[in-house]
């Protein structure tokens, strides 16, 4: 599997794609450039998103969202963002992100969403950062309403499956995502959900990296274990550069880091302890050849000659 990985990066950066995984790409360079406004951190629950963002707030130019686009409260907006969305649409709807009619308008129209942020964002902020998960917009709409707009930074962030697996999974069973010390509690998984989980999972990202693609969209991967399981002051150097090669500089740091409120709920190092029937489990992904998945980085997008020629013909949108 690792020389496969290495096979399919090599591809990729020889299609002047993958070097957008830390640079934009030469093909994404030939577009006029704009200010950024926003950074879409596309990602999964459970996946170090939450101590990215607490991280990144330590940079007084970002405004830091979360989940605008939750399924059940659309998180840190507030009633004046609301209201001119609710102006904008024309449809009236309470002023408070927990209303399923409001989380509906938001998550119906989010660029529009967009739009009213960025227009009422404080003069001293720059950048307006959030993420996007699975099941919360689709690909289309994340296509239409971030990749499209030339003034979005699209950045990747993914962990090792069988831990964010294993991390959801056990947040479900005892319904708490946050606070709870978890590292006593053992949750029984099953091999046949986790490969479905796994694809799911997997064609999420590979579709709106394709999107990047079909689009000439740079764009930015990340890993939970090399970007953001790290010392603060690594990721905010990794953001920094990241910005920097978007034409973002002169960003203000706060020197004295906040202690976060963000703790790890499962102090096991080894996945193992996490699970009460591991070795049944591990034997069911032997036995279907998926073992070496569930420890490997979910794949990347890899444009086939098919995709090629559709994006020369202009019929891959």
């Amino acid at each position: 599997m690792p020389q496969l990985a290495r096979g399919l990066e090599a591809e990729v950066r020889i299609d002047d794609i993958a070097s957008a995984a830390h640079e934009p790409g030469a093909r994404a360079r030939s577009v006029q450039p704009v200010t950024p406004r926003l950074i879409c951190v596309v990602s999964g629950a459970r996946s170090g998103t939450n101590h990215l963002c607490s991280v990144l707030s330590r940079i007084s130019e970002i405004d830091v969202r979360h989940e605008i686009f939750h399924k059940i409260r659309c998180q840190k907006l507030n009633e004046r963002e609301l209201a001119k969305l609710s102006h904008r649409l024309g449809k009236a709807f309470p002023p408070d992100c927990a209303s399923p009619a409001t989380v509906s308008a938001v998550r119906r129209h989010p660029g529009l969403v967009m739009d009213c942020l960025t227009e009422l964002m404080a003069p001293e902020k720059r950048l307006l950062c959030f993420k996007v998960f699975r099941q919360q917009l689709s690909v289309r709409q994340v296509r239409d309403a971030f990749i499209r707009r030339p003034d979005a930074i699209m950045i990747f962030l993914r962990r090792r499956p069988i831990d964010t697996f294993v991390s959801v999974r056990k947040a479900l069973h005892l319904q708490d995502w946050h606070g709870r010390d978890t590292t006593d509690v053992k949750i029984s998984i099953d091999a046949d959900d986790f490969i479905g989980w796994w694809g799911r999972a997997s064609a999420w990202f590979r579709q709106v990296e394709a999107a990047c693609w079909a689009m000439n969209k740079p764009f930015h991967r990340l890993t939970y274990e090399d970007d953001v399981d790290v010392p603060a002051d690594k990721i905010l150097d990794r953001f920094r550069g990241i910005l920097a090669s978007h034409g973002v500089s002169d960003l203000t740091v706060s020197d004295n880091e906040k202690p976060s409120d963000i703790k790890r709920q499962d102090r096991n190092k080894e996945v193992s302890d996490r699970v009460a029937n591991w070795s049944e489990f591990e034997q069911r992904l032997r036995d279907k050849g998926f073992l070496e998945r569930a420890f490997s980085p979910f794949p990347h997008y890899v444009p086939t000659a098919w995709d090629r020629l559709r994006h020369r013909l202009g019929t891959l949108v």
